[in-house]
């Protein structure tokens, strides 16, 4: 017989969690930190545990501080299920929370909003430029098991949003249009440069207030605080290096950003580093930066071309924003992934 725990972490800390990650470390939660559920301010934890009290399948649900849905809703992160029968059961029962919240959808995977880990990988598309097979994990990419989007969509779920990273293999291509829009930018008045590591928290202060902006119409977009965005960019400080992330200014003011870095991954798979990742584009909105994206991929992908990098990642665009429409220029999809919803 099958027992459901539930934890409030925002009320107590649960002496169960605790054991299960640093005392007798349970499978379902490796490398899961039970701080987390707090610092996320995660509502509710749910637990399956089959007759001997041992954890098969775990979420989370959110319905305190989430994005703005379309109706009202509940969001499901901080899955994962041991075997097919366990998730059944945890996404059930995570839906009759949902009722009784009177939430009319049930949107996930997404652990709490788009700032963290959200979305299931769903395909993995053989890729021309690397022998038809298929890429392999990136760096900061989402990674789960093939079978979590089979146990949403067997439990009723259906896509919400679909997303892609794309790769590009001909960084020394140049493009005319890009060039002309170089022209007319320099004519604006309109400077690139590279990070000042120097400053770094100052150059982040200014990133996250041009990114307050660019990003408010951004799809499920939830704003965060200047504190918790400095946070999330120092854990990966020491990973970047100045050239691969380019700031445009008109006089003092910030108008464009690119953030990149180089594909640690391949580091660890103990291969040479050859590829960047393309993390982060962010332009203010208004007609002085049309066409500002472009360039700023264009010339991030030159300079990484210059240092001796062959590949770009484009990484994880919705399908439906400027950043896909910039990729469709230069790369091939090597990976798509799925954010589904639940109608109850």
């Amino acid at each position: 017989m099958v027992k459901i725990l539930e934890v409030f972490p925002q009320v107590a800390p649960d002496a169960n969690l605790l054991k299960w990650t640093s005392g007798e470390v349970q499978p379902l939660y490796q490398n899961f930190d039970p701080a987390c559920l707090t610092a996320h301010q995660v509502d509710m934890h749910i637990v399956l545990l089959d007759e001997d009290d041992i954890p098969q399948a775990r979420c989370s649900l959110w319905w305190s501080h989430i994005p703005k849905l379309s109706e009202k809703g509940l969001v499901l992160g901080h899955y994962a299920a041991l075997n097919d029968e366990a998730a059944t059961k945890l996404l059930e029962y995570a839906k009759k929370i949902a009722r009784l919240q009177s939430a009319l959808v049930l949107v996930g995977p997404m652990d709490g909003n788009t700032w963290r880990s959200y979305r299931f990988v769903t395909e993995s598309p053989p890729v021309r430029s690397f022998d038809n097979r298929c890429y392999p994990d990136y760096f900061l990419e989402p990674r789960n098991s093939k079978q979590y989007p089979q146990h949403f969509i067997q439990a009723g779920f259906s896509p919400l949003a679909n997303y892609s990273s794309a790769i590009n293999s001909t960084l020394g291509m140049e493009d005319e249009r890009v060039k002309k829009a170089l022209l007319r930018f320099d004519q604006q008045g309109i400077k690139f440069r590279t990070l000042n590591v120097a400053i770094f928290e100052q150059e982040l202060k200014e990133i996250f207030q041009l990114s307050l902006e660019s990003f408010v119409h951004n799809y499920l977009y939830t704003p965060i605080t200047e504190d918790q965005f400095l946070s999330q960019y120092k854990k990966i400080q020491s990973l970047l290096q100045p050239d691969l992330v380019l700031l445009a200014h008109d006089d003092d003011n910030l108008l464009g950003y690119l953030f990149a870095l180089p594909d640690i991954a391949q580091q660890m798979r103990g291969e040479a580093i050859d590829t960047i990742i393309i993390k982060t584009v962010a332009v203010k909105p208004g007609r002085k930066g049309k066409g500002l994206g472009s360039v700023l991929v264009s010339e991030v992908q030159r300079r990484a071309h210059q240092a001796g990098y062959k590949k770009a990642i484009h990484a994880l665009m919705h399908d439906d924003n400027t950043s896909t429409n910039i990729s469709r220029h230069y790369a091939e999809t090597i990976r798509r992934y799925t954010l589904f919803e639940y109608k109850i």
